[in-house]
């Protein structure tokens, strides 16, 4: 379940009526090597330096301790994503066959708290979870030093949070001048650096695309100063998300979601037949066939939930149709294959429910 941090000074209050409980993580360290000055007052200098081995809250995608940005268009669904991302850490779920180490996530909500909680509820409700992200409803910003120095001081009390997001970079700092190199390097990048070492947290921070472009807005310094950045873009049929830089390693592959309505918002599913546009291109057919298996299971399972959600109670096809948004006859062949599943039992004309 979600916790809500309404307080950054020591008085945390817990709102929502949902608490969220996790384990928390050992910061990996190590030695540099021998220094070759290691007289008092002196600087070290190290001839061979020994770095400690990366260490990944979600396996080659969120670094431990590391800065991360993810950036798209408007309607990208990167609210939507990071949400998923945060509570499959809170739940220790994979993300989408990637490990994830069980850890809390707090995300700052910079805009739309109404549709973030909405999203969040419909995401538990769909998993059948009760652990979700730990929320913090007010805007902090970056570039304050009483905001962070609050921020900090919260999650040295609060244990088990390693990771924070905030929702969307421009609005948690407001008054910076984004497009100004020296501006992002003086105001901004200073706070990401304290979080991750002070506090031993990841940040990752939600950004927007130019107007005329698909690169991020803004400086390149606030590239520059990423672990990792990602890209998320959303066509008709698919949201990718692509890994446009990574200080060490290579990139990783490009990844791909389905948007499913549910509830009042939508979850994403992963696509399993597009793992690479290019090998949808080279085998259309083979990629629509795949899709359309994929589409069918989908709506098979919230056929399903449909019924569960019921409790015993008979529905009707129209209700069904009502309650999952998807088309009268995608909703009749799941009925069929669950009828001949023997998940539900018809009871009486265009009426079933879920078997006993």
């Amino acid at each position: 379940m979600n916790m809500v941090i309404e307080q950054l000074d020591g008085r945390n209050r817990q709102g929502g009526g949902l608490v969220t409980t996790s384990t928390t993580g050992t910061v990996i360290s190590g030695s540099y090597g021998v220094p070759l000055v290691p007289r008092r007052g002196r600087v070290e200098i190290y001839k061979e330096i020994q770095l400690p081995p990366v260490s990944w809250l979600v396996d080659g995608l969120i670094k431990r301790g590391g800065h991360h940005c993810l950036y798209g268009a408007t309607g990208s669904m990167k609210s939507f994503l990071t949400l998923d991302l945060a509570c499959r850490m809170a739940n220790g779920m994979d993300f989408h066959g990637r490990a994830s180490k069980q850890c809390d996530v707090l995300y700052v909500v910079g805009e739309g708290l109404d549709e973030t909680m909405e999203r969040l509820n419909d995401w538990l409700a769909y998993h059948r979870k009760s652990e979700g992200a730990t929320i913090q409803p007010r805007a902090l910003q970056i570039h304050d030093q009483q905001d962070m120095d609050n921020l900090i001081e919260t999650l040295r009390e609060v244990p088990g949070i390693e990771m924070v997001v905030f929702d969307t970079l421009s609005n948690c700092s407001t008054g910076v001048k984004l497009n100004e190199p020296d501006d992002v390097t003086a105001r901004l990048n200073p706070s990401f650096t304290r979080l991750n070492q002070e506090a031993s947290v990841a940040t990752l921070a939600l950004h927007h695309t130019n107007k005329d472009s698909p690169k991020e807005r803004g400086a390149q310094a606030i590239r520059d100063h990423t672990d990792k950045m990602f890209h998320l873009t959303k066509t008709k049929d698919h949201v990718r998300l692509e890994e446009v830089k990574s200080r060490r390693g290579k990139l990783m592959n490009d990844l791909y979601f389905e948007p499913t309505d549910f509830g009042r918002t939508a979850v994403l599913l992963p696509v399993v037949a597009q793992t690479k546009e290019k090998e949808l291109r080279r085998d259309g057919t083979r990629a629509k066939a795949a899709r359309k298996q994929e589409v069918k299971s989908s709506v098979k399972d919230l056929v399903a939930r449909a019924f569960e959600a019921a409790e015993g109670r008979a529905l009707t096809t129209s209700e069904v149709v009502a309650s999952v948004g998807r088309s009268k006859s995608a909703v009749n062949a799941a009925i069929a294959s669950l009828l001949e599943a023997g998940t539900i039992d018809k009871v009486g004309h265009g009426q079933y429910r879920l078997a006993t």
